[in-house]
């Protein structure tokens, strides 16, 4: 009796590994295809043509050497640096100065008539009015240079 229940577990048991084995080894098979031919999908950061993702796409870093297009909303956990400003509006709290606004506002767009900017050297907000060349208080007073 005790033979016969040795003899039912182990014949379970190697049947139990066979399928289980075939299985596992099914899974390391080498892909019958380059991607994304076959049963390979393209890998997310190979090829110049649109890709999508179901899901999350986690990165440790990101870098855009183009323009960046996002469809939805963006939810940024943390400090936002932008470089040459917000369109719309152009607002910079860093410490500009009135040369440095009028080199950033050479390269705006045309619907794009003024710039607020935290001026380093009167230590106040300032606003840049593109198409006259003038800056104002944030009152609105013309600032004679």
């Amino acid at each position: 009796m005790k033979k016969q229940l040795l003899i039912s577990i182990f014949l379970g048991g190697m049947f139990g590994l066979a399928l289980l084995g075939h299985s596992v080894f099914a899974v390391f098979q080498t892909p019958t295809a380059v991607p994304p031919g076959a049963n390979v999908a393209t890998p997310i950061n190979v090829s110049s043509v649109a890709q999508d993702k179901a899901g999350v796409l986690r990165v440790t870093g990101f870098r855009s050497f183009a323009d960046a297009i996002f469809d939805t909303n963006v939810n940024i956990t943390g400090k936002l640096t932008a470089l040459g400003g917000v369109d719309p509006p152009y607002v910079s709290f860093s410490a500009e100065t009135r040369e440095t606004i009028r080199n950033f506002a050479k390269d705006v767009q045309e619907h794009e008539e003024a710039m607020l900017f935290w001026n380093g050297e009167t230590r106040r907000m300032e606003a840049y009015v593109i198409g006259e060349d003038a800056f104002y208080t944030i009152t609105g007073d013309l600032i004679e240079e």
